[in-house]
């Protein structure tokens, strides 16, 4: 199983529903919150061997060991790969907090990918004491770094109104989806044609949100199919 077919199958488990919004010029960020420390060089280090212990009981191919080799040196990418090994269960018995502490490691160490699970996990408490703060938190950095994933949830989360801290915020939900959209995420293109659409948060375009069901169409979405066609017949 790739590490691309591991992610999308969490990401498919845990995402918003998509929900009408609008668009930004301008994006406030909440500064950042000092961040807990899940992991630090010390307690890898003395995890090591309940690692070790732990892992006994699996078989282990040699991808695993090699993740897990490079992750006690502090490489971000083998950080976020054991992260998923012990998320999925893949080639070790599926352990939440061991997850959480490898993507932790790994979202310090700055990757945008890990930020993001790592998000998905406090907003919805798997693996982790529910924080939609923290979580709020991780997408901001994640998005920030260009990761179409977390533009997309954090479009949602101000389409919901995440909180009582992160009202409902139209304005800043289309200009996430709209960040996400230009990258081709077909679940962004599709959100935004329906800000587009309906006018919330943006102008009300008919003739825009056709030109946006029709990228999401292009990229598999029957639904943006049948709303472009829709929009068609009304002469759009």
């Amino acid at each position: 199983m790739s590490l691309l077919t591991k992610k999308m199958i969490y990401i498919l488990g845990l995402s918003f529903g998509l929900l009408l919004s609008a668009c930004a010029d301008d994006i406030t960020v909440k500064p950042e919150a000092e961040e807990s420390k899940l992991v630090n060089e010390a307690d890898l280090l003395d995890e090591d061997s309940e690692l070790d212990m732990a892992d006994a009981a699996s078989p282990l191919d040699d991808s695993h060991k090699k993740n897990k080799s490079l992750a006690m040196k502090g490489d971000a990418q083998a950080q976020l790969e054991l992260g998923y090994d012990y998320l999925y269960g893949f080639n070790v018995s599926r352990d939440l907090e061991q997850a959480a502490r490898w993507l932790e490691a790994a979202a310090e160490n700055g990757n945008a990918e890990a930020q993001h699970s790592l998000a998905m996990m406090y907003d919805s408490g798997e693996g982790v004491d529910k924080d939609t703060d923290k979580a709020m938190e991780l997408y901001l950095k994640s998005a920030n770094q260009g990761y179409d994933l977390a533009q997309l949830s954090l479009a949602q989360a101000y389409s919901l109104g995440y909180n009582d801290e992160y009202d409902t915020d139209y304005v800043k939900a289309a200009e996430w989806a709209t960040r996400a959209a230009f990258q081709e995420n077909e679940s962004a293109q599709r959100l935004l044609a329906s800000f587009y659409l309906h006018g919330f948060g943006v102008r009300r375009n008919k003739t825009i949100a056709k030109e946006w069901y029709n990228r999401s169409c292009s990229n598999g979405s029957e639904y943006s199919c049948t709303e472009s066609n829709k929009l068609s017949a009304e002469g759009y």
